[in-house]
């Protein structure tokens, strides 16, 4: 049985340009919004793609997957930068105090959460420092055509699609995924306390926006 970590690590594999597209606009994103030596926790870390993109700005970073073998593959990506830390743990129970990072990213993954988005994002704003920030991608509202694509490609089960909303086998493990525009996103951040300070395009695919207390 496939998980959400196996069909993420076919596209990272093997990306239609759209989603190469993504994949360095949010890598060229993180570059010009994260302050170098910062402290970075990146959630949803899967195989540790953005955490590697990032360690030419800092090392001091920390990563939670949920799903064991994301957090096994990432160990073993960053095994020789001990200074980052790897853990399997919950996004909407964050296992640290108030006030850690400088910054807190959640690269592709908001769009599984279905309606624990706002829980989300107020465990982030917890555990950002109050001057940090927080940075998000997620699927725009023009992304609908390229993600079925995608996902036949990789032969994710589909069981409806209905106004940008997927749902998947209940196999996949989080099996919805959903996008938005870019007023559904303000309103979400509105609602835990957070508001949008820059969002721009990644092509047609996503959204890249930071959030910060309001």
């Amino acid at each position: 049985m496939s998980t959400n970590i196996d069909f993420w690590e076919r596209v990272i594999e093997h990306p239609i340009p759209e989603y190469q597209t993504l994949f360095q606009k949010e890598k060229d994103y993180l570059h010009s919004h994260i302050s170098s030596n910062s402290k970075v926790l990146d959630i949803g870390c899967g195989d540790g793609r953005n955490i590697i993109s990032l360690l030419d700005i800092t090392k001091d970073v920390s990563g939670i997957d949920s799903d064991m073998k994301a957090v096994e593959d990432a160990k073993e990506n960053l095994k020789d930068y001990p200074s980052v830390d790897i853990q399997q743990a919950d996004a909407f129970n964050l296992p640290f105090t108030e006030g850690t990072f400088d910054y807190t990213i959640l690269m592709m993954t908001l769009v599984n959460f279905a309606d624990k988005k706002v829980k989300a994002l107020e465990e982030m704003k917890r555990v950002t420092k109050e001057n940090g920030k927080i940075i998000i991608s997620v699927y725009s509202d023009k992304a609908l055509e390229k993600r079925l694509e995608m996902y036949k490609q990789i032969e994710v089960p589909i069981t409806k699609v209905k106004d940008g909303y997927v749902t998947f086998d209940e196999s996949v493990g989080a099996h919805t995924s959903e996008q938005f525009t870019k007023e559904q996103l303000e309103e979400l951040a509105n609602k835990a306390g957070l508001r949008i300070t820059t969002c721009e395009e990644a092509g047609i695919l996503a959204y890249l926006c930071t959030l910060e207390r309001i």
